[in-house]
């Protein structure tokens, strides 16, 4: 059977949503981030819990890291059904496809996106 599309969900919640209503669809679970607490222990418990079956539904998981990769596994219990592949896409920037400022007359300005704190390594 063909199957009709693919269904990218950024955390499990998402991804459990469209893989439910959607059954003829390639589940991407793209992680943005491990984060070994979400709220409260029953808020964790709960997360963790739809995590584990987000990731046994998912065809794709895509990782920021190896690191966070392992993580999710250990806190998973298990990782993943035999068919599912992973990938590992960092998230950076390819500085060969930008030049380089050569005009260092006039001041220059740095984009940023993302979050500047403790956990993203930020105090180091």
């Amino acid at each position: 059977m063909q199957r009709g599309g693919i269904w990218i969900g950024f955390n499990p919640i998402s991804l459990l949503a469209g893989g439910f209503l959607k059954r003829d669809v390639t589940r991407v679970l793209w992680c943005i981030d491990f984060v070994p607490r979400r709220g409260s222990r029953l808020q964790t418990f709960v997360y963790r819990w739809a995590e584990r079956v987000a990731i046994r539904r998912s065809d794709l998981i895509i990782e920021n890291n190896s690191v966070a990769a392992a993580a999710r596994e250990r806190s998973a219990g298990f990782w993943r059904s035999p068919h599912t592949k992973v990938h590992i896409s960092p998230i950076s920037v390819d500085l060969s496809r930008f030049p380089s400022a050569t005009d260092t007359s006039r001041d220059l300005v740095l984009g940023f996106l993302g979050s500047v704190n403790q956990r993203t390594g930020a105090d180091r």
